[in-house]
């Protein structure tokens, strides 16, 4: 009733009535209403005197300042911002696989129960008078049809403009509302731990599942190769007819099995994308039409049903989904080994030439969303597939109705269709990769799925640093000179606190030093590092240099004759040579066949070390390799890139190593590049067999050749195409 109220008042104002009875005000609403005015006053339950004294309110002389009624403008309560974003069921990211239609990966989070429909009232905030035009507009809004309930939560987010406005001043048209696009929360990333068990959940039912299917397939391609070549085969089934029953029966049984993949083709579609599951639905639907079909009319001299072949399909495609919930938990699960694991980082800013990996102490946070993100299979196949069922159904319609024998159409069709779903095609990406990541496992490291290896095989450089050429174990002091005139802790406290701020792969045997002499590390002033192969810093209003003997001639620091130590730390306080330490360096085997690996790439090892000591003609002699291929940056170049702290990384991580040293860098980069190297061959084999396998069954269909295009024949066909991929694919494990 205050609604409908405010609503004529606002119109009596506009046109200049002055006063209005308390019967022409009971008619006046009744007439909104519509309804009688003798029964509004027994349903609203108000008394004449209440409508007398509002029927006697002035609606036309008032200012703003003396408005006749006074309602508060609406303010946004606590409930209504609830209301505003409804809880939705939050779920995972479906990573554009098969992978998130299982159970275990469809619960990423939990549905929150929300009660919709239930608008509270706005809260009322007395004593704020109201304007001119928020009387024009509460009363135009009051006037408008109910709203839809997503914009009257908007207007519910706006915020008026309370300032005193005046009676000439025109009011600001508000802007148009932009159309408010939906979009589904993103739920949090789940930790490494919790998706490597998620991946895991549904390995064993794929097995059971798988080998069920297998077993099946089995029987029905020795059916099919009895059937052409003359093998033993019960009497009852050398009939056509019956025959195809039989398969029709064990082809739905091997569809039930892969029940999941079955159906997640038939989503794609309802979402207009193509995958290889929908090459291998559309498969199964119009071989099992062909089977009826074949079952009750025989075929008429067409041959069996391609029953086989799509069963096979099926059961190959099971299967591919258990390798790739296996690699992604072998995977997963590395990287969760370690608490606080190396991630390696695609660096683009501090390069111009191309990506650069670089080793560092990032968090794994977006390893698990790189992981999932689509791989070349999905990527492929979702070009691949609709441009392979429409060539399939141009073909069918070529050499069948052109060829003027529809009836041959299904049967025709159905051959497409078998022969463009490749036996391997969801092995292009998982078998690779399965290999490879067992044997990362054994190293220590991982990949983030296709998108980190597809990255990591297209950088132009490895940044490598001085722990990953000499790590911890291998540095050791083998002797300390002190020169008279410096006292031995004062020495070592300058030397190791220049040694420690630079970062240096000194670091770890300086800072021991500097406590077994119960030394404290000094604030290090005016720090800089030096081309020539050295440091300097100022401590205790000190000059402190510290470096190799050549950067100790080029500053002007004599040196005694007889020091003739090569791998030398020399340190000099006020341009006079302080101290000296003899600094063993033994070379690892581990890096230098990691050495070996990393220069046998293309990819460009890049040494950014911060050790003065280390050279490309030290590290040549050490590990007895050639260094041609390697860079060595430039001073600036090698502290910039040498960050192990990135605050601010270009991406995700690509991988992530648990274990110290270069070994499980250069085995992540080359495995990195056999999965993209296989998976891409693999793909071009499994697209090639589709592709030519249709175009010869549509030369055979339109020749009427059907002893040619044969179950069995097109079985031997395809299998033959997969053997390679396989091969791809076991090599991918081998380096």
């Amino acid at each position: 009733m205050e609604s409908i109220l405010a609503e004529y008042k606002a119109q009596a104002f506009i046109e200049g009535e002055k006063r209005l009875s308390g019967k022409e005000l009971a008619e006046k609403t009744a007439e909104i209403l519509g309804e009688d005015p003798d029964s509004l006053n027994e349903e609203e339950g108000h008394s004449s005197e209440e409508a007398r004294e509002e029927a006697e309110i002035t609606t036309a002389e008032f200012s703003s300042d003396d408005l006749p009624w006074e309602t508060e403008p609406a303010q946004e309560t606590p409930e209504a911002e609830n209301e505003e974003e409804p809880d939705i069921a939050k779920e995972k990211p479906r990573k554009k696989s098969l992978l998130s239609f299982f159970a275990g990966l469809a619960q990423r989070g939990n549905t929150q129960d929300n009660a919709s429909g239930a608008e509270e009232g706005p809260e009322i905030i007395p004593d704020e008078p109201q304007t001119e035009e928020d009387v024009f507009t509460e009363a135009e809004e009051e006037a408008q049809p109910s709203a839809p309930k997503s914009r009257r939560k908007r207007n519910l987010r706006r915020t008026k403009d309370n300032s005193p406005r005046k009676r000439d001043e025109k009011p600001q048209e508000a802007p148009p509302e932009e159309e408010e696009i939906y979009s589904e929360p993103e739920a949090p990333e789940l930790s490494v731990a919790e998706a490597s068990r998620v991946y895991g959940v549904p390995v064993n039912s794929l097995l059971l599942r798988g080998s069920a299917a297998a077993i099946i397939s089995f029987f029905m391609c020795y059916f099919a190769l009895a059937f052409s070549f003359g093998l033993p085969l019960p009497e009852a089934l050398k009939n056509v007819k019956l025959l195809s029953l039989v398969l029709l029966v064990m082809e739905v049984v091997t569809v039930g099995l892969g029940i999941d993949i079955f159906l997640y083709g038939i989503k794609d579609l309802q979402r207009r994308s193509f995958s290889v599951e929908t090459l291998v639905c559309f498969s199964c639907v119009f071989t099992i039409m062909d089977s009826i079909i074949a079952s009750v009319t025989g075929n008429s001299g067409l041959g069996l049903p391609f029953s086989p072949i799509s069963a096979v399909s099926m059961t190959f495609a099971i299967w591919g989904v258990r390798t790739q919930c296996t690699a992604l938990r072998c995977s997963l699960s590395m990287a969760s080994i370690s608490s606080e694991p190396y991630t390696l980082m695609a660096e683009t800013e501090k390069i111009e030439n191309g990506i650069v990996l670089n080793k560092t102490h990032y968090p794994l946070d977006g390893f698990v969303r790189r992981t999932e993100r689509p791989d070349l299979c999905e990527t492929v196949y979702e070009l691949a597939a609709p441009i392979l069922i429409g060539l399939a159904l141009v073909l069918a319609v070529i050499s069948s109705v052109i060829n003027k024998t529809p009836a041959d159409f299904i049967h025709t069709f159905s051959a497409m269709l078998a022969v463009s779903a490749s036996f391997p095609a969801l092995f292009i990406f998982a078998y690779p990769f399965y290999k490879v990541a067992k044997k990362l496992m054994r190293s220590g490291a991982t990949i983030a799925g296709w998108s980190g290896a597809r990255d990591i095989s297209s950088a132009v450089g490895v940044v490598i640093r001085d722990e990953d050429i000499f790590p911890t174990g291998t540095l050791t002091l083998n002797g300390i000179r002190i020169f008279p005139g410096n006292s031995m802790q004062k020495v070592v406290s300058y030397t190791a606190s220049v040694i420690i701020s630079s970062g240096c792969g000194l670091t770890e045997i300086f800072a021991d030093l500097l406590k077994n002499q119960d030394g404290d590390k000094l604030h290090c002033a005016d720090f800089s590092f030096y081309e020539a192969g050295g440091m300097g810093a100022v401590i205790n209003g000190e000059k402190v240099y510290v470096g190799s003997s050549g950067f100790m001639n080029l500053m002007g620091i004599r040196l005694p004759q007889e020091l003739s130590v090569k791998t030398a730390v020399f340190s000099a306080i006020n341009n006079e040579l302080a101290g000296v330490f003899a600094v063993n360096y033994t070379p690892a085997n581990s890096v230098q066949g990691a050495l070996l690996s990393l220069l046998s790439t293309r990819i460009i090892p890049l040494f950014a070390v911060r050790d003065f000591n280390i050279s490309p003609q030290m590290i040549s002699q050490k590990f007895k390799i050639s260094m041609e291929k390697a860079q060595f940056l430039t001073i600036g170049e090698r502290y910039a890139l040498s960050e192990t702290e990135s605050e601010k990384p270009g991406d995700t991580p690509l991988a992530a190593l648990c274990r110290e040293g270069l070994a499980p860098l250069a085995d992540t980069v080359r495995g990195a590049r056999h999965v993209v190297f296989s998976a891409r061959i693999s793909a071009v084999i499994s697209i090639l067999c589709s592709v030519v396998g249709m175009l010869l069954t549509c030369f055979l269909a339109f020749k009427g050749a059907f002893g040619s295009l044969s179950c069995a024949n097109m079985l031997i066909y395809m299998l033959l195409w997969a053997i390679p991929v396989f091969l791809m694919g076991n090599l991918a494990g081998k380096y």
